[in-house]
């Protein structure tokens, strides 16, 4: 589970702190409010690919961080084949960071480089047309590593 969110230079969003310990989230909002891009930036965080395109004008990178936790032991054995462990409340902490120059790093617990980052299955694009993953609890932690 997805236990926060923060974005920084991310296309329009400059700095954004998003909790999601609590409840159910639902992003609304008019055109250009910017729901596509916190979507966006959850994608980036799992995988996705990406390019210096997304950086906000001016800036030289931008950065997604975000906090899981309540993971499966599934989960769990999935990220020790990859020698990436939790910390000690069971939070997983990752970090990915794209710069002008194109270059995508993703870092686990802040400071230690993942070769590369986890996807997690759980987190589907809410955009039109699209399937919502999340609908299917089943899914909602499972996992799988790619190289």
């Amino acid at each position: 589970m997805l236990f926060s969110l923060h974005i920084r230079c991310v296309a329009l969003i400059k700095e954004l702190d998003i909790d999601l310990s609590e409840g159910l989230t639902v992003f609304t909002g008019e055109t250009g409010a910017g729901k596509s891009i916190i979507i966006d930036s959850i994608a980036l965080l799992c995988g996705a690919r990406s390019d210096k395109s997304i950086i906000r004008t001016g800036e030289d990178s931008a950065e997604v961080e975000g906090v899981f936790g309540m993971l499966s032991s599934d989960v769990l054995k999935a990220l020790e084949t990859e020698e990436v462990y939790p910390d000690e409340e069971g939070n997983l902490f990752l970090t990915r960071r794209i710069t002008a120059d194109g270059r995508s790093v993703f870092r686990q617990s802040g400071d230690r480089p993942c070769r590369r980052l986890f996807f997690f299955h759980s987190v589907g694009e809410c955009k039109r047309q699209r399937r919502l993953t999340l609908l299917y609890r089943h899914r909602h932690l499972s996992m799988s590593c790619h190289q």
